[in-house]
């Protein structure tokens, strides 16, 4: 995959970088990203590396790959499209048509076996005031299931066509609206934020333990990091807060050790940390299964 932050091109010049520069010109001899040799580089060290006999973890890409045939297929990602100058938005044109590109030196970049993915940003706000609205009156509820995700759907296809030209929308296959996270989704990425701090225990303090929220706990953690129009970050920053700092504190004054396991408790307006003293050996072996686990997944 090639991923390419927009925010980086906001200026017309700044396209070279992607798109090479003609011969005479400053920065011609540079390789631009989007040249086939950059296209195809990880596909050719695949390719040199199987046929060494060599063994190298690329997930989803290597289960693409067909070594009989030798094809594959790229992913290109334009990140915040909305932030990229208008001149990146007529290149990309010729990409989503008919998946060629002319760079600067006249050489020609095959797109055909690609995924081109955009994300953009456009009509963010105008959704997070739909979703900070509050009804007047009685009996009106707030929109919810398949009506509120017709209207936040209704409002972004709104501000991306004021923001982005109809023959640039148009080359689009499929435009996927993304609705707010829910309370499922959140309990999900307090686990996966959780997993972080386990490893950055381990990784960076060197104090393997087991940090275990109560379900009281860890409601009332996502309660504080739930902004519908934020998304996850804001629990990122509650877990920061709540957890992260007060096991720092614990750790730093040897409050706790390797191997124990930290219990996580509501009390009063805040929350409570037991300690519970657990074989720092036995706790390295659970940590090293759990990890040997995920990798085979």
């Amino acid at each position: 995959m090639i991923r390419v932050n927009c925010e980086e091109y906001a200026h017309g010049h700044e396209i070279s970088k992607l798109l090479g520069s003609p011969p005479g010109y400053v920065g011609h001899q540079i390789d631009p990203l989007l040249s086939q040799g950059r296209l195809d580089r990880p596909h050719r060290k695949l390719i040199e590396a199987r046929a060494a006999g060599e063994t190298i973890e690329i997930g989803l890409a290597d289960r693409i790959f067909s070594s009989s045939s030798a094809k594959f297929v790229s992913v290109i990602l334009f990140d915040e499209i909305e932030k990229a100058h208008p001149t990146l938005w007529n290149a990309l044109l010729g990409i989503l048509e008919d998946g060629m590109l002319t760079l600067g030196n006249n050489d020609t970049t095959d797109f055909t076996r690609s995924v081109i993915l955009m994300t953009s940003n456009v009509g963010s706000a105008e959704m997070g005031e739909f979703l900070d609205r509050r009804p007047v009156g009685f009996g009106r509820d707030q929109p919810s299931g398949t009506q509120g995700a017709d209207s936040l759907r209704a409002l972004a296809l709104k501000a991306a066509r004021a923001s982005f030209p109809f023959e640039f929308l148009n080359r689009f296959d499929e435009v996927l609206v993304y609705s707010a996270l829910e309370r499922e989704q959140l309990e999900l990425i307090f686990e996966k934020f959780l997993a972080d701090v386990h490893d950055r225990a381990l990784r960076y303090a060197g104090v393997p333990m087991l940090i275990r929220p109560s379900g009281a706990a860890k409601q009332w953690i996502i309660d504080r990091g739930t902004n519908l129009r934020f998304g996850a970050r804001p629990l990122r920053r509650a877990i920061e807060r709540e957890l992260v700092d007060p096991l720092s504190r614990l750790i730093a004054s040897e409050g706790i050790a390797a191997g124990d396991v930290v219990e996580v408790e509501v009390e009063g307006e805040g929350l409570a940390f037991f300690r519970r003293s657990r074989n720092a050996a036995a706790l390295l072996e659970l940590a090293g299964r759990a990890a040997a686990v995920s990798v085979d997944e």
